[in-house]
């Protein structure tokens, strides 16, 4: 196994305990609502603000949507990614 199919399996796994975390935490509330982890809410808000300076604003659409994004799929997404790049160079 290299290294790049360890880091997706890694940060799967990672999004589904993430996710299976989220979720028993909203059962568990009163109205049962699922909340959803963001970047955006691990770090300050202030943090964030040097996007607003990004003058390509196709960038700063995408920063801002990655930064809002529900963690567990950005966790997703970046597995996939590691699983794709160690299809294409680990022969």
């Amino acid at each position: 196994m290299s290294k790049l199919n360890l880091a997706g399996g890694v940060s799967w796994a990672g999004a589904f305990v993430l996710f299976l975390f989220q979720a028993i935490s909203g059962f568990t509330k009163t109205g049962s609502e699922f909340t959803n982890i963001r970047l955006l809410d691990l770090a300050e808000p202030k943090k964030f603000e040097w996007i607003k300076d990004v003058s390509w604003d196709v960038l700063q659409n995408s920063l801002n949507y990655i930064i809002t994004v529900p963690l567990y799929i950005l966790l997703l997404v970046v597995g996939v990614f590691f699983f794709v790049l160690s299809g294409l160079f680990n022969k």
